[in-house]
């Protein structure tokens, strides 16, 4: 379980848990100024301690997700 708390010490704690996970993602149950039906999912994925990738996806009414578009970020040091 991950816990994200006001304080600035929670967050922090909060990202490193981040970090060990596979993967987190978001999906929604529906989309403001879309057709009823639509769904959106967005994916990220740590590559490393200093690298995530972010999959963004969306479905038709009774479809499958497909990828609309992927970014990678990397920490600056």
């Amino acid at each position: 379980m991950l816990r994200i708390a006001g304080a600035a010490s929670g967050v922090v704690a909060g990202i490193a848990e981040l970090v060990r996970l596979t993967e987190i993602a978001f999906t929604s149950e529906s989309i403001e100024n879309v057709p009823s039906g639509w769904r959106a999912r967005e994916t990220y994925h740590p590559l490393s301690a200093n690298e995530w990738s972010e999959t963004f996806e969306l479905a038709e009414p009774g479809r499958e997700f497909t990828v609309y578009s992927e970014k990678r970020f990397r920490r600056r040091r």
